[in-house]
């Protein structure tokens, strides 16, 4: 039986990709969706490279984040 697709969605502030990290390293099949500010290349580079795989802004619409999801 497979198992049913996990994805995390992580709102914290300030951003800490070292936390992403341990949450990628932790549970490997989960996709880490993380909120942000705003779009800064740097930090969403940050957050990717860390294990994240997406990122939306806290902005977003009920159903943009359904779609994330």
């Amino acid at each position: 039986m497979a198992e049913a697709p996990v994805t995390l969605l992580v709102d914290m502030a300030p951003l800490q990709p070292e936390l992403v990290r341990h949450l990628a390293a932790a549970a490997p099949q989960a996709t880490i969706l993380c909120l942000i500010d705003h779009y800064d290349v740097t930090q969403i580079v940050g957050l990717l490279q860390a294990g994240a795989t997406g990122c939306l802004s806290r902005n977003a619409t009920a159903p943009e984040l359904a779609l994330a999801l």
